[in-house]
């Protein structure tokens, strides 16, 4: 018998944003509702395990956050996901976090696995990933824009085509209305999860264990590990803990 993946699904009116859990942060598919034409395929970050919850402000307002602790590096990230109403163009606000006591080198690739023509991505980093020295207790975040522009490339001269597309890029997302988006939804990144999705590794919640039985200060609320996602892989190290 063949069992269909588990998808993590956001949309608003225009957008469908499918998210497949078990291969990390994958964006299988970012389809427009009205052609069910798909916009792109993108890979973020490891391709590891990872919670995804759905967040909740006191509006209403709904988003997707993705998270996980690297047992490696001690790195904490966050991935959140906002489509808002009426948006032809989904917003990623990705946050790391070194919550050590030493100072790490962070980093944050993001592959496009596919798109289709007149796709673009809009970054507030000069080419969208994270590779930066971040010192105990320091935080750096970045927010990319997806989207799709609909182009007749056999109206364009073929040499035009790129050109337009970076121009509407610039006119549909300016430098300063991005800028904007990006300290906007800053202010959504210590929300506490309001629904748990889908789980990815019990390393959170055993640090947080480790943390409690230490008197350390525990993670951000932000970060949901229940103690249930500890297994197997976990056991022998919480039993020196215990």
């Amino acid at each position: 018998m063949e069992y269909a993946p588990i998808r993590v699904i956001l949309e608003n009116e225009i957008l469908e944003a499918q998210f497949l859990p078990v291969q990390g942060v994958k964006l299988e598919c970012l389809k427009n509702k009205k052609n069910q034409l798909s916009v792109c395929c993108v890979g973020f970050g490891k391709k590891a395990s990872a919670f995804f919850a759905k967040v909740c402000d006191e509006t209403g307002y709904e988003f997707l956050r993705a998270y996980e602790y690297e047992k490696e590096t001690g790195l904490l990230w966050q991935a959140e996901f906002h489509l808002e109403k009426d948006s032809q163009l989904l917003m990623v606000h990705t946050t790391l976090i070194n919550d050590t006591t030493r100072t790490m080198m962070a980093k944050w690739p993001v592959e496009i696995c596919k798109n289709e023509k007149g796709f673009f991505v809009r970054s507030t980093l000069e080419d969208g990933k994270i590779e930066k020295e971040l010192e105990p207790g320091e935080s750096y975040a970045v927010t990319h824009c997806y989207g799709k522009i609909d182009l007749d490339a056999n109206v364009l001269e073929k040499e035009f085509v790129d050109t337009c597309i970076k121009a509407a890029v610039k006119f549909i997302m300016p430098e300063e209305k991005l800028e904007e988006k990006h300290k906007h939804y800053q202010k959504y990144s210590n929300f506490p999860c309001t629904k748990l999705l889908y789980t990815g590794s019990g390393w959170g919640a055993l640090e947080q264990i480790r943390r409690m039985k230490e008197n350390l200060p525990l993670f951000p609320r932000q970060y949901l590990f229940p103690a249930e996602t500890i297994g197997e892989e976990q056991g022998e190290e919480l039993e020196k803990m215990l």
